[in-house]
């Protein structure tokens, strides 16, 4: 995650979720074991309700329940609020599963009448020995 690029995504409303962060890049190379690991998404400004963080399938990522898979390998367990989805990552999460992981986050309205404008969404990544990464996604909700 490179928090030093904010990226912005476009959400027609009343579409299928859509991919917010399709060209995220995710490495840490103070670490190679992920268990431990805890990755937050959260809408903040602009939140609106029926706005949802959901995961589309494809590129070795899954979602089964509440276990996300990479390859179909359990790599972490998903908990949720109204506004954030965590992934608490187990240690058969890579690198690169956690970055599939992370580009394969959508946003999505369950709400026909959503208001249009803009969601702020951050993305926060919390290893194991102390380490945090932070990247901000704005997704402009539009008819």
């Amino acid at each position: 995650m490179d928090g030093s690029k904010p990226s912005t995504a476009n959400y027609r409303r009343g579409q299928s979720p859509t991919a917010i962060a399709a060209n995220a890049f995710f490495a840490d190379p103070e670490t190679a074991t992920f268990g431990g690991a805890v990755l937050n998404i959260t809408i903040g400004a602009g939140f609106a309700a029926g706005d949802q963080i959901t995961f589309l399938s494809g590129n070795g990522v899954s979602r089964v329940g509440s276990r996300i898979l990479f390859n179909n390998t359990t790599i972490g367990l998903i908990s949720r609020t109204a506004r954030t989805v965590q992934i608490a990552f187990n240690y058969n999460a890579s690198a690169a599963a956690i970055g599939a992981t992370i580009r394969a986050t959508a946003f999505n309205s369950t709400s026909a009448t959503t208001p249009l404008g803009d969601r702020n969404l951050r993305f926060e990544f919390f290893a194991g020995e102390g380490g945090f990464k932070a990247a901000l996604v704005r997704v402009s909700v539009i008819t």
